[in-house]
């Protein structure tokens, strides 16, 4: 829908790439929380300090929310 009425550029393109790319991390992060969106919003306001990508706070796709992976790393990155 939005495609119809925004112009089409890159800025466009990675916006909606990297927000798209990214809703199954905001679900399971959310879900790891009970659904509860305010301690979820808080968890993210504390953290975004500690990371040099905000995205970094949220699980990978398929990750246990709360697994090992050091604070701002993602498990399975690399060193």
């Amino acid at each position: 829908q939005g495609f119809r009425t925004t112009p089409l550029n890159n800025a466009t393109l990675l916006a909606r790439l990297r927000y798209y790319h990214r809703l199954p991390d905001f679900q399971a992060l959310l879900e790891s929380r009970n659904g509860d969106l305010g301690a979820v919003l808080e968890e993210l306001r504390a953290g975004v300090d500690g990371v040099a990508d905000p995205f970094d706070l949220l699980p990978e796709s398929g990750e246990v929310p709360g697994s090992a992976a050091p604070p701002g790393r993602h498990a399975g990155a690399g060193a």
